[in-house]
């Protein structure tokens, strides 16, 4: 991601869109290019069907795909979600 910014560079982006993410094995890596790049994320994809699966980015929905928090709950038999031990 770091050498695609790099390529685009002169172009002075204000901000990130990455695409892909449903691909990804580590995807804490977005937090890592946010920071290095010194820019926001504006929205990611997790799919491929566009513009369907292009979200905007929320502190609250990029932490739950970095932490896969979403991906950790499981539901008991009386129906609450609780998380995978």
């Amino acid at each position: 991601m770091k050498e695609a910014a790099t390529r685009w560079e002169a172009f002075r982006a204000d901000d990130l869109i990455i695409t892909n993410l449903d691909e990804s094995v580590r995807r804490g890596v977005v937090y890592s290019i946010m920071k290095e790049l010194s820019l926001p994320l504006f929205a990611f994809g997790i799919g491929s069907r566009v513009p369907d699966d292009f979200e905007y980015a929320t502190k609250e929905r990029v932490l739950d795909l970095i932490f896969r928090i979403t991906e950790q709950q499981v539901s008991d038999h009386s129906g609450s979600e609780r998380w995978k031990e």
